[in-house]
């Protein structure tokens, strides 16, 4: 009996673990990104929107990570940090935080024109499709050129009018990729067949005690009497 019943819990368990969906590992990645004047040369620089364009001396550096999706893309949701500070003549603001931004997007697979972003703190700095879609940054409102990869409204109107953009893409760095293994999650379906397999179980042994119930040796009383002769 006992024998039978341990061989009946192996093969459910053994089928149980092919019942289990695959282990979904998870990866989360850090980056490092920025948009800065390389050796002086203006084609890298950021420039204020005047006629004509001035360089402003502007850059901006920051970092990123956050889960990898199936597709490759990290998200606003997949976000585990953010930060970015940008510096120009009018001073230095930064945001450290993933509720800083109002957007983000990028695709690890990808590369540098994927990476999509807006903030909506105290300072306005959006990167990618952003930089010609997003209101907050000046989109609609301001003459930005057709090749514009990132803008920033980085001081008061009155400032010419704070609004400067760079048309280069930003250099982004893989800093760190790490791998985080999954338990393997059993199938839907398994968990209720599972339990149907152990109602068997118990229905099939009450059967077999109450059979051996039923066919067990009783005593015989037999009375013996004199006989007379």
């Amino acid at each position: 009996m006992a024998g039978r019943v341990g061989t009946f819990l192996a093969a459910v368990g053994a089928w149980l673990a092919t019942a289990c969906l695959p282990a979904q590992a998870t990866t989360i990645d850090t980056f490092a990104f920025s948009i800065i004047p390389v050796g002086g040369d203006p084609a890298t620089d950021w420039y204020s929107v005047s006629t004509p364009p001035v360089p402003t001396g502007t850059f901006l550096v920051g970092s990123f990570s956050g889960v990898v999706e199936a597709n490759g893309l990290i998200e606003l949701g997949d976000l585990q940090s953010f930060s970015a500070a940008l510096y120009a003549l009018e001073g230095t603001t930064s945001v450290g935080a993933p509720s800083d931004l109002s957007l983000f997007s990028y695709d690890t697979a990808g590369g540098a024109s994927s990476l999509d972003f807006a903030t909506n703190s105290h300072f306005f700095v959006c990167v990618g499709a952003a930089a010609t879609l997003d209101p907050q940054c000046g989109a609609g409102t301001v003459a930005y050129p057709a090749n514009t990869t990132a803008d920033a409204l980085i001081g008061p109107p009155a400032i010419d009018p704070g609004y400067t953009y760079a048309t280069v893409q930003p250099l982004i760095q893989l800093v760190s990729s790490t791998t985080i293994p999954s338990t393997p999650v059993p199938a839907p379906t398994s968990l209720p067949l599972f339990a149907s397999g152990l109602g068997a179980l118990f229905l099939w042994r009450r059967r077999r005690e109450a059979a051996a119930g039923r066919h067990q040796p009783g005593i015989v009383v037999t009375r013996l009497s004199k006989s007379t002769r």
